[in-house]
């Protein structure tokens, strides 16, 4: 038996950050690859792990797709699985009410596990344990509730969408030890848009396949679907394929050194065209675009000039790689003044403490100074004005990447008055 597996399509959005008039950046562009995927690698199942559809708009948006894409893959003789998630909780309960369960299939309404158990030549080859979000919220875990019940040989993959490691979490917060130990062979996950495979063996692998289509510059990367095979009473690794017409990601520039301005434009244009013609290698045949945000660093006497040399490319750069065009999406810079640092990591004026703050950091160091932001970020993620927006927790390399670019602009301006 083969399955596919994905999640977090969110049909209704688009990635963002590119002209509005691009075509095959819609999310219901990649189920319809999926779909197409799916029949390609002639896959019995295909699995959904939840918000199929997304919140604002989902129902218009999303049933006609569906229901596109549902019925192709039955009339090539594949059914599609699902669990709703925190976006999509009503949905999906319409769609399969609306469809035949050889079409489509939810599991675990109203917060109950169900398995559902799939036969393959007359013969139980796969239980499927799904659990759907009753409603928007679910700060209860899944797991409470959950019992495998793995005495008849047949193999179990748990689908579940969840907050994993983060047990304060109003979408089903899902502990990584009671996935371990619950006696399933696998677990297919929703929630996270970025793909992370988790196999300690023994234990079962956990997965979130992540979103098929990035979304947005936060969403970098690989995004696609992932296959994977139940043989001789086994669940096999899932493999990766790549699906993403758009790839996200960070494009470092180092201009150390740098004295021109035709030398700097010269060096920030080659290291993303060689940046794009590394992604593009290593990426699939699906990929149409391809999104920098764009980091500039070094010690260049150009310091003072960075702004103004960088001021609209944005909006004018743009290059063909391939069939694929690269583009920036966005520019920063943490360029410094050519100063002398050893010098200044021996000194004790203003602009001494911030070069040193600065390797710190950089070395790894300060973790009180990255303990402190991270408690005063949440606490500003707290305050009602933010509240709404739901953002993860800060982590510490975001944390220690925004603390190093505030040292960065200090260290400018006093250069700047040094000089």
């Amino acid at each position: 038996m083969r399955v596919l597996i994905s999640g977090d399509i969110h049909i209704g959005r688009r990635s963002s950050k590119i002209p509005e008039n691009a075509t095959g950046f819609r999310a219901r562009d990649a189920w319809m690859k999926i779909v197409e995927t799916a029949i390609k690698e002639r896959v019995d199942l295909v699995l959904l792990s939840g918000d199929v559809a997304d919140r604002d708009n989902r129902f218009w948006e999303a049933i006609g797709p569906l229901e596109a894409g549902t019925s192709k893959l039955a009339a090539a003789g594949i059914q599609t699985i699902a669990v709703s998630g925190n976006h999509d909780f009503d949905v999906l309960v319409r769609l399969a009410d609306d469809l035949p369960d050889e079409q489509f299939r939810l599991l675990g309404r109203n917060g109950q596990w169900e398995r559902y158990t799939v036969e393959k030549g007359g013969h139980a080859a796969l239980h499927l344990d799904g659990w759907s979000f009753p409603a928007e919220h679910a700060s209860a875990s899944p797991l409470d509730t959950y019992q495998a019940g793995h005495s008849d040989g047949v193999p179990v993959v748990g689908l579940v969408h969840g907050d994993l490691a983060q047990p304060t979490s109003r979408y089903a917060p899902l502990d990584l030890r009671s996935l371990e130990t619950s006696g399933a062979d696998a677990w297919v996950l929703g929630h996270i848009h970025a793909k992370k495979l988790i196999h300690h063996s023994p234990s079962p692998w956990i997965l979130y396949p992540g979103s098929p289509q990035a979304l947005d510059p936060g969403e970098t990367g690989e995004h696609g679907v992932w296959v994977f095979n139940v043989q001789d009473n086994s669940v096999q690794s899932p493999e990766f394929i790549p699906l993403s017409t758009i790839w996200y990601g960070r494009c470092g520039v180092d201009v150390d050194g740098i004295e021109t301005r035709a030398a700097f434009e010269s060096k920030v244009v080659s290291a993303i065209k060689q940046h794009a013609q590394d992604v593009r290698q290593a990426m699939g045949s699906n990929l149409a675009a391809i999104s920098f945000r764009v980091e500039i660093t070094g010690a260049t006497a150009l310091a003072n000039q960075v702004s103004a040399i960088v001021a609209g490319i944005e909006k004018d750069l743009q290059f063909n790689i391939g069939d694929a065009v690269a583009m920036v999406e966005k520019v920063t810079h943490c360029v410094t003044p050519a100063i002398n640092v050893d010098d200044l990591l021996r000194s004790s004026s203003a602009l001494g403490v911030a070069v040193q703050m600065l390797k710190e950091l950089e070395d790894g160091g300060n973790a009180d100074l990255i303990a402190e932001a991270m408690a005063d970020l949440q606490e500003a993620d707290r305050k009602r004005s933010y509240r709404a927006l739901d953002c993860p927790p800060p982590s510490r390399d975001n944390t220690n990447r925004l603390l190093k670019a505030q040292l960065q602009q200090i260290i400018n301006q006093l250069a700047g008055q040094t000089s």
